[in-house]
């Protein structure tokens, strides 16, 4: 199964990153899917989130991670912590599956690739295993970046958020996309969030 995901994942990117031309430089934003690239994502994954970025040679290099919060608070280390070169044009993925067979347990996925000239062609996947109980009758919500973001230090680019209140909840706001730090505040709603974050230099 995972060799089946990371193949699908590889292509899907490769196709992104074909697509990714014609905005601005030094900046990130969604990956524009056609709807047979969305469907053969959901046949593979719960939750994925594509970003293509375009950069100059001021940076060298994306680290790209997930982090976990419950309550509010920032629980362990980082989560598939990556980095790699960059090379103008490139492609974040950020991948989430369950486990058929266990509810509470699902698999994380990142991947970077970024094409410069033939020999800086680089990609990077990692993946974790992890069993998050008692969330089996958490409500779920997703969001990511609603436009085009300029290059800075350190970007939260999508959110995975689970909450237990009977009446749900609602996604992070654009706001907290924005401007992550001014609007910690909003993590407090939900029992676990995940966090995919990207920094360049």
């Amino acid at each position: 199964m995972k060799k089946i995901l990371y193949t699908a994942l590889l292509t899907m990117l490769a196709i992104v990153l074909g697509a990714c031309t014609g905005n601005q430089t030094n900046t990130i934003s969604v990956a524009d899917l056609t709807d047979r690239e969305e469907d053969i994502l959901s046949l593979t994954t719960s939750d994925a989130f594509l970003f293509d970025f375009i950069i100059d040679d001021t940076y060298q290099e994306v680290s790209f991670w997930i982090e976990k919060y419950e309550s509010g608070k920032l629980v362990g280390k980082k989560i598939n912590d990556a980095t790699a070169p960059v090379y103008g044009n490139g492609s974040l993925m950020f991948a989430r599956t369950q486990n058929p067979d266990n509810e509470n347990q699902f698999t994380f996925m990142t991947g970077i690739k970024t094409e410069g000239d033939d020999e800086s062609d680089h990609s990077s996947f990692s993946s974790l295993v992890t069993e998050q109980r008692d969330l089996e009758k958490a409500s779920i919500t997703t969001g990511k970046i609603s436009e085009t973001l300029p290059i800075k230090d350190e970007m939260v680019l999508a959110s995975i958020c689970y909450t237990l209140d009977e009446e749900g909840a609602t996604s992070l706001s654009s706001d907290f996309y924005e401007d992550p730090r001014s609007n910690m505040e909003e993590l407090k709603d939900f029992d676990v969030v995940y966090l995919l974050k990207g920094e360049f230099k």
